[in-house]
């Protein structure tokens, strides 16, 4: 499993992952998970900064290479590669019942 998270995530605090990243490893050692933070970076633009290393991520798992085991309490850090504030913001959006044929839900 790859864990990825943003150090400036306003939705998922990075505390409250690297608790769950930890108390999964300490119940489960064996486990394959490799747990990635990305420095400043907001819940969605956290995927954007992170094409790169999850993009590789899932290729090497084509290839049938294993995921690095990282149940040793270590995260990785990373710096995403342009300023933080020139990945796509926060999306303004909410959620609303489908009331028209035409709607898919």
């Amino acid at each position: 499993m790859l864990v990825l998270q943003g150090t400036g995530d306003v939705v998922v605090s990075e505390n409250l992952t690297a608790r769950f990243v930890n108390e999964t490893c300490a119940r489960f050692p064996e486990s394959e998970i490799e747990y990635a933070v990305f420095e400043g970076a907001d819940h969605v633009p956290t995927l954007y900064a992170s094409q790169r290393v999850w993009l590789e991520w899932i290729w090497e798992r084509f290839e049938g290479k294993k995921a690095r085991n990282a149940c040793c309490g270590e995260k990785k850090m990373y710096r995403p590669a342009r300023k933080v504030e020139t990945y796509q913001k926060e999306l303004g959006y909410y959620l609303e019942y489908a009331t028209q044929s035409y709607e898919v839900a």
